[in-house]
């Protein structure tokens, strides 16, 4: 799993092509809005700088394999 900062407390996490990104943000200073794309997007709550969702392209949806029991 390939895990990004995108800046605040924003992040992307990826594996197999999914992409996922947490907390998108907007009008926080330092940092430029967030503009990205997913397949799922994900907000800890609901708080300008954790839900800027407007910020983010949701990609088409697609099967995720579930992981096999150990």
């Amino acid at each position: 799993m390939k895990l990004t900062w995108l800046g605040h407390a924003c992040f992307a996490l990826e594996q197999d092509g999914y992409r996922i990104v947490i907390d998108p943000y907007t009008n926080v200073e330092g940092h430029a809005d967030v503009q990205t794309s997913a397949h799922a997007v994900y907000c800890s709550h609901q708080h300008y700088d954790h839900n800027a969702v407007a910020g983010v392209t949701l990609l088409p949806t697609r099967d995720v394999p579930l992981p096999s029991a150990p």
